[in-house]
């Protein structure tokens, strides 16, 4: 992934492959999205000694963010 990637609300993303992600791109899931990793993994391997930037969960701050 050279962007970020944005799960939108009402959308579910699964994940069961390798996703390489550049230092630059996070992953965005909006309220009422889903992401799920089933037997995949989020990586930047090849850009070693620097981080991606991280999965953001846009929730209800009012409410707790459990699962269903």
């Amino acid at each position: 992934m050279y962007n970020n990637l944005v799960v939108k609300s009402g959308a579910t993303l699964t994940i069961k492959c390798e996703v390489q992600l550049v230092p630059e791109a996070k992953i965005i899931v909006e309220q009422g999205a889903k992401l799920i990793i089933d037997g995949g993994k989020l990586t930047n391997e090849h850009y070693y000694n620097t981080f991606w930037q991280g999965i953001e969960v846009w929730g209800t701050t009012d409410k707790n963010q459990f699962p269903a």
